[in-house]
């Protein structure tokens, strides 16, 4: 059994609360807390070997510090998101939070046990640059410094920003460019409700529409999620790519909301906003990842529409590209490498994509898409050169020719 199956097989014991797993020891070798240590996981072995009554030693004698340190870094940045969201809160922009830290808290009652890199905000997109301003004045600054923050509004889903250490994603949507989602942030705010954790308290979506928005952060990342899903032997490019806690949320938003019995409403949303393949890839992790039972008619009314194919090809996983095409895509971009077949899939979509309300003719509503997307992105083409390119030459020559005088006359 390779190191990758055992860790997961220690989280699905932990998901399903198989009592002989408390008996069982710790897997341990050198594989294995690579992918602790690549995946986070340490302060989590520390709180399993405290169910096991057991003490940290031998490989897991540094999981204790581990979790305390995550502990305080946690907080702090925890600390830092809230305040912002409560300024927005103040000034009327209602503000989600989730993942991260608002996770660890709610969905495993241990704010250290889940990590995270940075801090999610959702705010409405019309108060989007509202958010953005009140954020600069609460101490905040963008990551990427030189760079227009319309830049980002133009061709991004968020700003990137940074204050004390701690990193904040402040959204206005979460699908990247060029995916074909339809999600209904009007109807997510509506339905969202402020909750309160361990004493801390935040806007949150409702059940079901913060396990869809999770549910797209593996398909955002992956686009081969399904077939991964539900290939036996993926094990280990799971823990690789760093995919584990996407499917872990899910897992627990599904036990502890009871989603069961709300199995209509996911697939009806899910058709509404186009999310029929990141929900299917979320619902196959949890039967062949962890063992959860998902039911029979649920995934017969994925099948229908074709979401999850009932012949799935071998798992292969797919190439990032060149490392530095990679960071400028998703930085400068807007979007991941590795979903650069968006693009195609944008420009010519499906049929069904098209209809509903409009009396426009289905042949027409293509034509029209199609130059309306070869239109966009020839801007976008031209403003990344202008704004990432020229923009940044003719400011490199005018501090020049500034400073020129200056050197003459010392």
């Amino acid at each position: 059994m390779t190191a990758a199956r055992q860790l997961l097989d220690l989280v699905r014991d932990g998901l399903l609360c198989n009592p002989s797993a408390v008996d069982a020891s710790l897997p341990t070798g050198e594989l294995v807390q690579e992918h602790v240590r690549r995946n986070g996981m340490g302060p989590l072995m520390f709180t399993s070997l405290l169910e096991r009554g057991q003490a940290p030693a031998g490989d897991w004698a540094g999981v204790q510090d581990a979790y305390l340190s995550a502990t305080l870094e946690h907080n702090k940045h925890l600390q830092n998101g809230i305040r912002l969201a409560e300024r927005f809160e103040a000034q009327g922009i209602p503000t989600i939070c989730y993942r991260g830290p608002f996770s660890g808290l709610r969905l495993y009652k241990d704010i250290a046990t889940r990590p995270f890199q940075d801090i999610d905000l959702i705010v409405p997109d019309d108060q989007a640059e509202a958010a953005y301003e009140l954020a600069l004045r609460s101490g905040f600054q963008s990551q990427q410094e030189g760079v227009p923050s319309g830049f980002f509004r133009r061709h991004h889903i968020h700003w990137a920003l940074h204050s004390n250490g701690t990193l904040l994603d402040l959204h206005w949507r979460v699908e990247h460019p060029y995916t074909l989602y339809k999600i209904d942030y009007d109807e997510i705010f509506a339905d969202s409700h402020m909750v309160t954790h361990q004493g801390y308290s935040w806007r949150e979506p409702s059940p079901v529409h913060l396990f869809l928005l999770c549910c797209s952060q593996l398909t955002k990342t992956e686009p081969a999620a399904l077939h991964l899903a539900q290939d036996d032997n993926a094990s280990d490019h799971l823990f690789q790519q760093r995919l584990l806690w996407k499917w872990m949320d899910i897992a627990r938003l599904w036990q502890d909301e009871n989603l069961v019995a709300q199995s209509d409403t996911l697939v009806k949303i899910a058709r509404r906003w186009r999310m029929e393949a990141s929900l299917s890839a979320g619902l196959a992790g949890l039967q062949s990842l962890f063992g959860l039972q998902i039911p029979e008619l649920l995934v017969a009314s994925l099948r229908q529409v074709g979401a999850w194919p009932t012949d799935t090809p071998a798992y292969g996983p797919e190439s990032d590209g060149p490392g530095f095409l990679s960071k400028f895509a998703l930085k400068r971009g807007g979007f991941r490498f590795n979903r650069i077949n968006d693009i195609g899939r944008y420009l010519v979509p499906p049929a069904d994509f098209f209809g509903g309300a409009s009396k426009v003719p289905v042949f027409l509503q293509r034509i029209t898409h199609f130059c309306i997307g070869l239109v966009r992105m020839a801007f976008v083409a031209a403003d990344v050169i202008w704004t990432l390119g020229l923009r940044q030459i003719f400011r490199s020559q005018k501090k020049a020719l500034a400073a020129k005088p200056v050197l003459l006359r010392t």
